[in-house]
This record gives C-alpha cells, sequence and structure tokens, in this order.
C-alpha cells in the first residue's frame, strides 16, 4: 500500500478551513476535477473520473468516497524473463484493503482475470 500513497497538499486562497486535514480517501485522478473545480473553469464535456476535492477544502470531515482503488505492479525488472508478471488491482476503504494478484499481457496491456495467483485483505483497525 506505501507504493500507491503519495503526499497530498492542496490550498486554495477561498477555502474556509485552511491548515486542517483530513482522513477522507482520495485518489490521483481527483486531482484534474479539483483544479478545475477551483479555477472556476467549466467543466470539460466528458466524462471526468475523479471527483473535485473542493469540498474536502472546506469541511475536512466530509462524508466522502467509500472507497478508493489502485494498480500496482509486481514483477522484478532487471529479469526480462521472468515468469511472475502480475498486476496488483486493490480497494482500499476505511478500515478495510483487498488486493487480487492477476497475471497480466504486457503485449496488450489486459489483466487475465481467469488468472489470479494472490489474493490479500487486511483489516486496518485489527492487522
Amino acid at each position: 500500500e506505501l507504493a500507491t500513497r503519495v503526499p497530498l497538499i492542496i490550498r486554495s486562497p477561498n477555502q474556509k478551513q485552511i491548515g486542517k486535514p483530513s482522513s477522507a480517501l482520495v485518489e490521483l485522478v481527483d486531482l484534474f476535477p479539483t483544479l478545475v473545480d477551483l479555477a472556476g473553469i467549466p467543466t470539460p464535456p466528458f466524462r471526468l473520473e475523479g471527483r473535485s476535492l473542493a469540498p474536502l477544502l472546506d469541511d475536512p470531515e466530509a462524508e466522502w468516497k467509500y472507497a478508493a482503488f489502485s494498480q500496482f505492479p509486481r514483477f522484478d525488472p532487471t529479469e526480462p524473463n521472468s515468469k511472475e508478471r502480475l498486476m496488483g488491482y486493490t480497494i482500499r476503504a476505511d478500515k478495510w484493503r483487498y488486493t487480487a494478484w492477476v497475471e497480466f499481457d504486457w503485449t496488450n496491456g489486459q489483466p487475465q482475470w481467469d488468472r489470479v495467483h494472490e489474493r490479500e485483505l487486511y483489516d486496518h483497525d485489527g492487522d
């Protein structure tokens, strides 16, 4: 999980809660909608995957996403003939994290969902 976490600091001149952290689950796909929102630019005519984080700047304790999603490769890039070239697909909720390590076809960029190698489930309160 540490490999998919990044520091995220956003400051807007109009925010009500300056310097207040939030424990809300956010994703990097939320950055573009946030910048569009804060800049007052019209939303693009196509569907955005993320959600503006601007409401969290005013209320860091606001109800937010129930889950965040990520994927992360697991293979040794120094071993080009390595048999284990997996992609981890993760869903992270407030308390739980589930990851499935799936064979990945690097030629066509597709997961092989019928070839799941491992599954991990973590209770972040109890583990």
